[in-house]
């Protein structure tokens, strides 16, 4: 089954939420180039994401979402003890003391947009936020400290820190939102959608990290543990993507027939897939230009 068969929308309030991340990055100095972040639509990731979400729920998330690529990018330039001493802080909970750091703003305003959560969802819901942050970000150390020391994990760990860091949990518990429950865990399916979106991304960037020589890319370790050619893995990743996707499809046919009730979860899911993809598409060669009457170009 392939995956240009996936549903894609887009949330209706997506432009009016980037206009307001942006006002509001500015004053924790998140914004280095406004044209380019509009450019790239940037800031567009939670309303391919999450179509569902009303017009505070996607103000609030793209705003989340874009301390997330600020800390990303500002991961890729800065110097190792910078990025240490950044997590070390944030488990410690000891940005609030006063010291000299390129990560202080970034900080401050990933505090502000996670004491602005409260305003959408229930106590649970907000603890499992913060736990499913610490775990993102437990990930990224991983990745950080591999990439600077150049170790070479495991392809079995890296497939698993590679879905924490991804952030693609955090997008699907911002979706729970519309579907209430008395405890959050991760399920198969949610499982099964991060290993897809990440196997997709690294195989659209293969060239573009060897590159850059980031050997934290499924292909790139596939190819140090067992040698084969550049065909042979990028076969490979296609043959495994589909075959991902087709067992996802089982698994959200079995999450329908449990319950008829679940058939909104599951298609919000897929969109959630289709959008993820969508939106990490560079020339959107699968889908139109077009959704909901909302160009992305």
């Amino acid at each position: 089954m392939s995956l240009s068969i996936l549903p894609v929308s887009i949330n209706l309030y997506t432009p009016t939420a980037e206009a307001i991340a942006i006002d509001w990055g500015w004053n924790y100095g998140l914004v280095d180039d406004e044209l380019e972040l509009k450019k790239e639509k940037t800031l567009w990731f939670a309303g391919y994401a999450l179509p569902i979400l009303d017009k505070l729920q996607i103000e609030e998330t793209t705003k989340f979402f874009f301390c997330l690529h600020t800390l990303d990018d500002m991961l890729r330039r800065c110097a190792y003890e910078e990025g240490m001493e950044f997590f070390y802080r944030w488990e410690e909970y000891l940005f609030y003391q006063e010291f000299d750091s390129p990560f202080s703003s970034v900080w401050y305003a990933l505090d502000d947009v996670m004491e602005s959560m409260a305003n959408l969802g229930d106590e649970v819901w907000l603890d499992t936020l913060y736990f499913y942050l610490e775990d993102y970000l437990q990930a990224k150390r991983w990745e950080f400290h591999n990439n600077w020391e150049g170790i070479i994990p495991g392809l079995n760990v890296f497939t698993m820190q590679r879905t924490y860091s991804s952030g693609i949990y955090l997008a699907i518990h911002f979706l729970k939102l519309h579907f209430p429950a008395e405890e959050y865990p991760i399920r198969w399916e949610e499982q099964r959608i991060a290993r897809i979106v990440c196997l997709a991304t690294d195989l659209k960037a293969f060239e573009f990290h060897r590159n850059k020589r980031l050997t934290h890319n499924e292909l790139l370790l596939r190819q140090l543990h067992t040698g084969i050619s550049d065909p042979q893995v990028c076969n490979h990743a296609f043959r495994l993507l589909s075959g991902l996707f087709d067992s996802l499809l089982d698994m959200l046919e079995e999450v329908k027939k449990e319950n008829e009730s679940h058939s909104i979860w599951v298609d919000q899911l897929l969109l959630l897939l289709g959008g993820c993809l969508y939106w990490s598409e560079e020339e959107a060669l699968r889908y139109s230009t077009k959704i909901n009457g909302i160009s992305k170009i």
